[in-house]
């Protein structure tokens, strides 16, 4: 077998030690020789693990983001301190600039969302204005019609005079 699960038990007894330590050893040497189509994770990270070094690239590793990063690492560290410098100095712009689109998005975001309330706001006090100036202009047509004088009737809605007896 390619892989073995070992766990600490006491010898006299047969009961495991510890569930907090366990090992697990991988046997290398028989893992496949040659990438399959279809094999196992386990078969992927044993081919990978065994063959590392003298790949150029990493087999089977679409649901293995973790050789995806190795392999990131290994072309980084195999680059010259001049080289590793300017990549540093590149990968710091680049953050920057992602870290300012984002902040910039958010601030966007963060200005259209109050634009949508104040302007809710702003509608809501027209639409109020709108229905209170409305139901003065029902209740002053109201007193009219009851045959209450226009002074009056004005005082009482707040409504100019002029507007009172256009009614």
């Amino acid at each position: 077998s390619l892989r073995h699960d070992i766990k600490l038990t006491d010898v006299t007894t047969n009961e495991t030690f510890s569930d907090k330590l366990r090992m697990v050893c991988l046997q290398l040497p028989l893992a496949v020789a040659e990438p399959l189509k279809g094999e196992t994770k386990l078969e992927s990270w044993m081919y990978n693990l065994k063959n590392m070094e003298a790949m150029q690239q990493l087999t089977n590793t679409e649901d293995m983001p973790i050789f995806k990063r190795l392999e990131q690492v290994a072309e980084y560290h195999q680059l010259s301190p001049e080289d590793r410098e300017a990549y540093d100095i590149s990968y710091k712009h680049y953050l920057d600039a992602y870290n300012l689109e984002l902040s910039r998005r958010q601030e966007l975001e963060m200005a259209i969302t109050n634009g949508l309330a104040e302007g809710i706001e702003k509608g809501r006090a027209e639409g109020e204005a709108k229905g209170e100036r409305k139901k003065q202009l029902e209740i002053a047509a109201n007193m009219k019609n009851y045959g209450m004088p226009t002074d009056q009737i004005s005082l009482m809605t707040g409504l100019p005079s002029e507007e009172v007896e256009a009614l």
